[in-house]
């Protein structure tokens, strides 16, 4: 009897702390997110930096240059972001650049984010 009690209250814990991450999507969880993706998309959706420089191939340098630990903090926060304000951040980039559909945003959000972390303009 005590150990049936024991396996439903862990049984209960564990629901509880899963329940509580919840609200970060795992599909933004990425660890292979990298330079190559963010100048992808740049080249897919005809991005333009509007407060950085109007040189796109040094716009594109500096993502290629900046380093793998950069890349993993960056991971880090377009993770956060894209789960929490996501929302905010894809009307912020239409506002900003060429508008994309919602669709596209969701589905490349990271790399988007990235962009608008760079330019100074993503909702934190």
């Amino acid at each position: 009897m005590k150990n049936l009690f024991l396996i439903i209250g862990l049984s209960l814990l564990f629901n509880y702390a899963k329940s509580q991450n919840s609200n970060f999507d795992s599909k933004y969880d990425d660890p292979n997110f990298n330079a190559l993706k963010v100048v992808k998309v740049i080249d897919e959706c005809g991005f333009k930096p509007s407060r950085s420089t109007s040189d796109m191939r040094q716009f594109k340098s500096v993502i290629l240059s900046l380093s793998e630990r950069a890349y993993q903090q960056i991971n880090i926060d377009t993770w956060a972001i894209c789960n929490k304000k996501r929302e905010e951040n894809y009307l912020m980039y239409n506002m900003y650049y060429k508008p994309v559909t919602r669709n596209y945003f969701d589905e490349n959000c990271k790399a988007l984010i990235t962009l608008m972390i760079i330019e100074g303009v993503a909702v934190k």
